[in-house]
């Protein structure tokens, strides 16, 4: 169990690094676009 956790946030961490930032950030805001667009009382 030990070894697969240590993995496991090896490969996150090689996830973030590879990933640039402004990529997350676009990801997160379309995310959020798409649950505020099911929000009717957000639309305006």
């Amino acid at each position: 169990m030990d070894t697969t956790r240590t993995e496991s946030g090896a490969i996150h961490q090689k996830r973030v690094e590879w990933v640039p930032d402004d990529e997350l950030k676009t990801m997160r805001a379309e995310k959020l676009r798409r649950r505020y667009k099911a929000v009717p009382r957000f639309e305006q």
